[in-house]
């Protein structure tokens, strides 16, 4: 495929993905609601924002730089990355994860293993694209699939798991906790990559 005919396609997707990031957030928040849990409304709230971000990347895709791009992305995933990581030890105090008919914990499974997969893949593809958004467009999937898996296991451990609620809490805390590491480890990554090639 010619390096033109990639980009539109590029933008395509990202342009869906924003949506599905509109609905996820939705979806969460309302569980969040639903069942009074803090973790989906915070998850619901951090898909809002990233989904916010990937259509002011789009925004800019004809103005702006590479440099842009990166320090962009970088900046935005380490400052969300914060208070992601105080809600989910907060919430590993307060709030063990929200049961699910095995059916819903399938499909999610799926969805959320699907995500992580397909994330890695685009994020290695996405330095042979001519487009310099890629990379921040791949960037930002691969934390939303990040937060996918946290918001999984939580519910996984509740609605599979027979274990205690302080054990429940601990594996919620220690995989929130490296979610939000990974995340801002990943911004991190964009910066010193933009910093680097300026």
């Amino acid at each position: 495929m010619e390096p033109k005919k990639r980009i539109p396609d590029l933008l395509r997707r990202a342009l869906l993905g924003a949506l599905l990031h509109a609905v996820f957030a939705a979806g969460n928040i309302l569980i969040g609601v639903l069942e009074s849990s803090w973790w989906f409304l915070t998850a619901g709230i951090y898909y809002a924002v990233l989904g916010i971000a990937r259509l002011i990347l789009l925004a800019r895709k004809n103005r702006a730089s590479e440099a842009f791009f990166g320090r962009f992305t970088g900046r935005m995933l380490m400052l969300t990355s914060l208070p992601l990581l105080g809600t989910a030890i907060l919430c590993s105090v307060r709030d063990v994860g929200t049961k699910f008919h095995e059916i819903v914990m399938i499909s999610m499974a799926l969805y959320a293993f699907s995500k992580v997969t397909l994330a890695i893949l685009h994020l290695v593809k996405a330095n042979k694209e001519t487009s310099p958004i890629a990379p921040s467009l791949r960037g930002i999937a691969l934390a939303d699939a990040l937060v996918s898996i946290a918001s999984l296991q939580r519910s996984m451990l509740v609605s599979f798991g027979e274990m205690s609620a302080e054990e429940i809490r601990l594996f919620n805390a220690l995989t929130s906790i490296g979610v939000s590491l990974l995340i801002f480890l990943l911004g991190a990554y964009f910066l010193k990559k933009t910093n680097r090639n300026t």
